[in-house]
């Protein structure tokens, strides 16, 4: 099994897709800085990583509040065309950016 990684990353949307044959999963964009060692890139760029479809319905509490950063850890996986990239295998609230989620601190103001 790949290692896993952690990152925090700006997450700005995900869709998920489900087909005949029982194949699923989810796409999540992220934008980060372009590489300042790169002359040929400049301001952001977007990223779309592949997801586990559950990942998904994890991330929808969070919808309220995107883009929004959040941790994401991840592993190296094979794609198609034989090319590497990244999976993500879970979605949380940064640790460290806030004590909770917005929406979970705005719930519980309204007690």
């Amino acid at each position: 099994m790949n290692p896993t990684y952690k990152m925090v990353a700006q997450v700005i949307g995900a869709s998920r897709y489900s087909m005949d044959g029982g194949i699923k999963g989810a796409k999540v964009q992220v934008v980060q800085d372009a590489d300042p060692d790169n002359q040929n890139r400049l301001g952001k760029e977007i990223m779309v990583l592949n997801a586990p479809y559950d990942v998904f319905e994890s991330l929808q509490q969070y919808a309220d509040s995107l883009p929004c950063p959040l941790e994401l850890e991840v592993q190296m996986s094979l794609m198609a065309g034989g090319k590497g990239g990244l999976k993500i295998i879970s979605a949380s609230w940064p640790p460290g950016s806030a004590t909770t989620h917005p929406k979970q601190s705005a719930d519980q103001s309204k007690k």
